[in-house]
């Protein structure tokens, strides 16, 4: 019986010995040195980053890249109690504090890193950032009043331009978020006195103000932009973006008109003038009413006959309620005012096919071949 199984037991490790390429053994060395050397190469950048860190800390790349190393290695709290070991021997390390509140909302405790933010603003008297930070935890810790002060005593040390310019948006934000109209502003009113000429900043606080559920006064602001700016191309899109609000305000004829006439101003094929179409049909469509958008194209092709696009969309927005002898028209005199572009007539092919008009499909597919 004991020779027996002396016997499996050696003929199974023969086949696995068998198994494995004599050079097995050494590929595996190979592969765990190359795996030795990466993590060392990572090792190294994230030393690298963390030197990056300490000289500058705020968030951005260093701060992701660090938060990022030791989550994906499970050493977050090691490297979080190197802060607080250099902070129990000097209370005063305003940058272990300022790095353990970053990591710490990292982390999604916000508590603990309002906590650490108060200390490093303290620690670090003329430096705007650790205030602008603990604003932020603040507001997430859901203390908008402290988180505005925390923002004012931010800006009253003087932060570089870019930012001031972010520092003044969140003060903003707050005083919108809770509905301060006054303050808000006056935060605003601040900002167009700081930067009077800076269109780019008019145009993000307009879109601040669209997000936060304030369209009248958004709509203000794009529209003056507009009236200023003088590349075409975000002139086009500012006016986009005021109309878009004209139609948030219920003001669905003038935005029609404001859309219309951007179709006047761009190249038909261009993208943005596709973009500028589909905001038309969503005047319609927001309120259901696709015998309207039908109407409107109607009335829009006997004012521009050679309008293609128009063209097939009428057709499309037909075959969508089921008329589609009228929608295949449609598509028809599309293909023959533009008999070039493919998708026009794959559009009409689609629309025969469906209807079950498999010769006259065929005829097109001959057409389009050719």
């Amino acid at each position: 019986m004991f020779r027996s199984s002396h016997f499996i037991v050696m003929l199974f490790v023969g086949f696995f010995t068998a198994a494995i390429p004599p050079h097995a053994p050494r590929a595996f060395a190979q592969a765990d040195l190359a795996a030795e050397r990466d993590e060392e190469r990572e090792r190294k950048a994230v030393e690298r980053f963390v030197s990056l860190l300490e000289k500058s800390p705020r968030r951005g790349t260093a701060l992701d890249r660090v938060y990022g190393y030791h989550v994906e290695r499970g050493t977050i709290d090691v490297f979080l109690k190197s802060y607080d070991d250099r902070i129990k021997n000097d209370p005063n390390d305003g940058i272990a504090w300022l790095i353990k509140g970053l990591i710490e909302a990292q982390r999604g405790r916000d508590a603990a890193s309002v906590s650490a933010l108060v200390e490093a603003e303290k620690t670090r008297p003329n430096d705007p950032i650790p205030p602008y930070y603990l604003g932020q935890a603040l507001v997430l810790v859901g203390r908008p009043e402290d988180a505005a002060k925390a923002f004012e005593r931010a800006i009253d040390r003087k932060p570089a331009r870019n930012d001031l310019i972010e520092i003044f948006q969140a003060l903003g934000r707050v005083y919108e978020k809770t509905n301060q109209d006054d303050r808000a502003r006056a935060v605003w009113k601040r900002l167009d006195t700081l930067f009077p000429d800076d269109d780019r900043l008019q145009e993000r606080i307009a879109a601040i103000l669209a997000e936060e559920s304030r369209p009248e006064r958004a709509l203000e602001r794009y529209e003056a932009l507009a009236k200023r700016v003088k590349d075409k191309f975000r002139r086009v899109q500012i006016e986009i973006e005021a109309a878009e609000l004209k139609m948030k305000l219920g003001k669905s004829a003038a935005a029609l008109a404001d859309f219309e006439k951007l179709l006047g101003n761009v190249n038909p094929d261009s993208w943005l003038y596709r973009e500028i179409r589909s905001k038309v049909e969503d005047v319609f469509l927001r309120n259901d009413d696709i015998a309207g958008l039908i109407s409107y194209y109607e009335s829009w092709i006997k004012k521009n006959p050679e309008d293609v696009d128009a063209l097939a969309r009428l057709g499309k927005t037909l075959a969508s309620q089921g008329r589609s002898a009228e929608a295949r028209t449609w598509f028809d005199k599309a293909v023959k005012l533009a008999p070039s572009r493919r998708e026009l007539r794959r559009s009409l092919i689609d629309q025969l096919i469906q209807d079950k008009k498999y010769q006259d499909a065929a005829a097109q597919y001959e057409s389009l071949a050719k």
